[in-house]
């Protein structure tokens, strides 16, 4: 059992950082006090937490002090800037941004797929999280992985705009009222092209390879999560008009056979999954069934007839819970039972 932590959240009030500290309560994660922290604009502000209404402050030098955990549930730049204040002040950090999942003396966990990395924390200080597509693809894969190996993953990850900040949903919710009401919207700012009503086939700037940057990030960081740095795997990532939840369909080939009836059993034994795949009743994963889930929902698995030990499934997750939030509350919570 976990001692009471004395915890910081930095970027509070984003859309990650008030499902974490939503998280930390439903979760009953051992929290002596909790210190809300993000930019100045946000300084004053109030939520919720354990039926009080705790002040947000600015993130400022000694804002960490005193303090055993950090999560950083802020932009790639105020995470990198902070994490090295927050373990100077003597925090374990887990990061919620993209700063740190690539840095290979970082660990980047997920607890259903690899829960032993967090052991290796202590090199930097961090734990990181990573990003919501790499997350689903890694809990649903990696049954799959250990039961047959795998050679090659093809997916494509439907985004919903939550994935791309609070201000992407405030985009996709002002752009529906215009639409509704026969107004053509202004450019939003968060996306680059009108969200509602519509598919946006870009997450991110493209590379002079032709992926944008989330497609090359899930790929990395579902590599480094299965720990196999040769598999085959690309993903497309294209941003849907949903404000939640994150969908993926995928068609896998194993190294040994592995039929469609052993591929939900081996899904079904794993930790974080549900199988919610019964197509003739109209029974499958749907974002709408997610919300609010920490579990990676997983169905209309099939044999796929296109390749020899083919597979095909869809998978869906709550991009802010198990995706963000819930993901590093987990991490969490192992840190606190071994380390801290």
């Amino acid at each position: 059992m976990a001692r009471p932590l004395k915890v910081a959240v930095l970027g509070a009030t984003g859309a990650v950082g008030t499902t974490l500290v939503q998280v930390l309560e439903e979760h009953d994660f051992p929290v002596e006090s909790l210190r809300l922290l993000a930019s100045a604009r946000s300084e004053g502000a109030e939520i919720d937490f354990r039926g009080d209404g705790l002040t947000v402050q600015a993130v400022k030098d000694g804002a960490f002090d005193g303090c055993d955990l950090a999560f950083l549930a802020a932009p790639e730049g105020v995470a990198r800037e902070w994490a090295p204040r927050a373990r100077a002040a003597g925090c374990a950090v887990v990061d919620v941004s993209p700063a740190f999942r690539l840095d290979l003396d970082v660990p980047l966990v997920v607890p259903e797929v690899n829960p032993q990395d967090v052991d290796l924390w202590k090199a930097r200080g961090i734990v990181a999280s990573p990003g919501p597509s790499a997350v689903l693809l890694a809990v649903a894969l990696k049954p799959l992985h250990d039961a047959a190996g795998l050679e090659h993953v093809a997916a494509t990850v439907l985004a919903s705009v939550s994935g791309a900040g609070q201000a992407a949903i405030e985009q996709l919710e002002r752009e529906g009222q215009d639409l509704m009401n026969g107004r053509e919207p202004e450019p939003g700012p968060a996306l680059p092209w009108r969200i509602a009503f519509n598919l946006v086939p870009q997450a991110g700037p493209f590379g002079p390879d032709g992926r944008a940057g989330e497609e090359a990030a899930v790929s990395a960081e579902a590599r480094r999560l299965l720990k196999d740095p040769d598999l085959r795997l690309s993903a497309t990532v294209v941003r849907v008009p949903l404000f939640y939840g994150h969908s993926a369909a995928a068609t896998v080939r194993t190294r040994r056979p592995l039929g469609p009836d052993a591929a939900r059993e081996a899904l079904r034994a794993a930790p974080g999954v549900k199988v919610v795949d019964d197509p003739a009743q109209k029974v499958y994963p749907m974002p709408m069934l997610a919300v609010n889930d920490d579990a990676v929902l997983v169905g209309r698995i099939r044999a796929d007839a296109s390749q020899e030990n083919g597979l095909a499934l869809f998978a869906v997750l709550d991009n802010l819970r198990k995706g963000a939030a819930s993901n590093a509350v987990q991490i969490a919570r192992l840190l606190a039972e071994r380390h801290l």
